[in-house]
């Protein structure tokens, strides 16, 4: 991304490469970063309502700076999160290429981050110091949490991200059928 802003002579971008959940538990380093980006990109890393509460203290909020949340990701959306979706875009409508990508990409205001972020269920963790035990309190609402990971009927939430078993009975496509790897010698 750094190189990108220099070879199209952006100056007005700053870009911080991290992982969100590292600035989001620690302290010191969170702060920092409160409220500072227009735009933060996430992947397929987690389940949405996971990354959104991550990163809700990073992205800048108000009416004239909303930051905005652009996630790339493949597979079911859970539905709290699809009805906030601003723009859903399929990266081969982006690149103008079919078959480039089975992934999307989401777009989200920082306000719809905030709100799928208060149900995740997600609760913030301090940094414990080296040495030291952890003194947080047990979960009393645990079943309740697990019902939040639920839809609607009460299946389990198959979002991408969302830990299951993976189903490798189909081939994917991936775009490059005609790949052929150079077998030279180095």
């Amino acid at each position: 991304v750094d190189e990108m802003a220099i070879e199209l002579g952006l100056e007005n971008i700053q870009t911080h490469h991290g992982r969100a959940e590292e600035i989001a538990d620690d302290p010191i380093i969170g702060r920092t970063h409160r409220n500072q980006y227009d735009i933060c990109v996430g992947r397929s890393v987690t389940s949405m309502p996971r990354f959104c509460f991550w990163i809700q203290d990073l992205l800048k909020k108000g009416k004239d700076e909303e930051g905005k949340l652009v996630y790339i990701i493949g597979g079911k959306v859970e539905e709290n999160v699809q009805s906030r979706v601003t723009t859903d875009v399929a990266i081969d409508d982006l690149l103008k290429c079919s078959g480039a990508s089975d992934k999307r990409t989401l777009v989200l205001s920082s306000s719809a981050v905030t709100a799928i972020a208060k149900e995740s269920g997600e609760v913030k963790r301090g940094k414990v110091k080296q040495g030291t035990k952890s003194r947080s309190k047990p979960n009393k609402n645990k079943n309740n949490s697990k019902k939040r990971m639920q839809d609607n009927d009460g299946n389990w939430n198959n979002s991408k991200g969302a830990w299951s078993k993976k189903d490798n009975s189909e081939k994917k496509e991936r775009g490059y059928s005609n790949f052929k790897r150079y077998e030279g010698n180095i």
